[in-house]
């Protein structure tokens, strides 16, 4: 898996790509699902490479830097659950100010048409990008029209609770240890941390993320396991 942490790094003689778009904190089961599914949409537009673009640093972090929420994985983490669930590269966006200043067609214009070549975007239900959050997935859908490239939206509806990371920090802030195994499967553990980011080969299991990341405090389970 090739990482790409410029967008000078993506070859220019990149071909038409399957593109999903998220901050992948976690890469929880929902994570899991749209990275499945843009493997299958790839499939059925007839191209072989899937893209996940996601965004270092956070864009909480940089826009409200006072709210942003403690990760679940750190970028390296996510980079090997990535490669784990199957996606082929992988852009990490350095994500600042004058990018979240970008409009809703600049980041589809510089991102997905310039860069990515894209021939199909997969992202969850409720994706939001551009300027004050400004797009969304009908924007997506009538640029694809006239572009040459499809939208597929995901409905990340986990049974009792939509999954989520938000979900999954409030049920580790909270105490409830049970919960959050349950929205990782078990190819979710975070990978031991490698000085390359491309490495692979490292052991996977259920378990929430261990240091530099969210922790469990030890209290009594709440409302936030499902019930049953």
């Amino acid at each position: 898996m090739r990482v790409w942490r410029d967008f000078s790094e993506v070859p220019s003689d990149l071909g038409r790509t399957a593109v999903t778009i998220g901050n992948f904190d976690g890469m929880h089961l929902g994570h899991q699902h749209v990275v499945r599914r843009a493997r299958e949409v790839a499939g059925e537009v007839g191209v072989d490479h899937v893209v996940a673009v996601t965004f270092d640093p956070h864009p909480i972090a940089v826009l409200r830097p006072e709210h942003a929420p403690p990760t679940l994985t750190t970028i390296e983490e996510r980079l090997q659950l990535l490669h784990e669930a199957g996606v082929d590269d992988v852009l990490v966006i350095p994500f600042s100010r004058d990018i979240a200043a970008w409009t809703p067609h600049e980041f589809i214009d510089r991102i997905l048409l310039d860069t990515l070549h894209v021939r199909a975007v997969v992202v969850g239900a409720n994706f939001r990008f551009g300027n004050r959050a400004a797009g969304d997935c009908n924007l997506l859908r009538a640029v694809g029209a006239e572009h040459d490239f499809v939208l597929e939206e995901v409905t990340l509806d986990g049974g009792p609770q939509v999954w989520s990371s938000t979900y999954v920090r409030t049920c580790l802030a909270a105490g409830d240890v049970v919960a959050p195994p349950r929205r990782w499967a078990a190819r979710s553990r975070p990978a031991a941390r490698s000085s390359r980011a491309t490495s692979v080969g490292a052991s996977s299991a259920t378990r929430p993320p261990t240091s530099g990341s969210a922790r469990a405090r030890p209290r009594p389970p709440t409302a936030c396991t499902p019930a049953g």
